[in-house]
């Protein structure tokens, strides 16, 4: 699964991922200041919690919640979440396929790094359309039901990119210690 970012020259892979990992940085931070007047009681996490509501009737109410948000607002801020999973996926991919370059001992991690964050990017925009959905046209199951298995599927896959790429770099650092000794 390392494949599509192994054919990237191995030259430009770090760098690569280091710049997607800033834009996915930037895209992060832009996003959590856009979407700051959404927190509140009823959706503490701001957009992520109308991405747990789980009913129709709870989208509806974190909705309701976001009226003196100026809509405009609220679709920046999840438009600009069309373009992060983009950024994580590469930065996450890229950096994988730079570690297992260097180390085969760390492959089989890093191929899972990837699976994974190519896995969260797609349940990231499947989530992204149902949202678009529910903002849009108003929360019902067809789009509230969707986007809660989409996040759930996101984060999980995430988490298990992350924690993957970690077993990956550590594999790869412990065999460039002992190339070294």
């Amino acid at each position: 699964m390392i494949g599509p970012f192994a054919r990237v020259p191995a030259a430009h892979r770090l760098v690569l991922a280091r710049s997607a990992g800033v834009v996915a940085v930037l895209l992060l931070g832009a996003m959590a200041v856009l979407g700051g007047p959404l927190q509140g009681d009823l959706a503490p996490l701001g957009i992520v919690s109308l991405q747990f509501a789980g009913t129709p009737e709870a989208a509806a109410s974190i909705l309701d919640s976001w009226a003196s948000v100026p809509r405009l607002r609220l679709l920046w801020a999840h438009g600009l979440d069309l373009a992060f999973p983009l950024a994580y996926a590469l930065a996450i991919g890229l950096t994988a396929a730079h570690v297992a370059h260097a180390s085969q001992r760390a492959v089989p991690a890093a191929a899972v790094a990837t699976g994974s964050a190519i896995a969260a990017a797609v349940a990231d925009q499947v989530e992204n359309v149902a949202m678009w959905v529910t903002i849009l046209r108003g929360p019902d199951w067809t789009s509230v039901l969707p986007t809660l298995v989409a996040a759930t599927v996101k984060f999980s896959a995430v988490g298990l990119a992350l924690g993957a790429l970690a077993v990956a770099s550590a594999r790869a650092r412990s065999d460039a210690r002992r190339s070294l000794a």
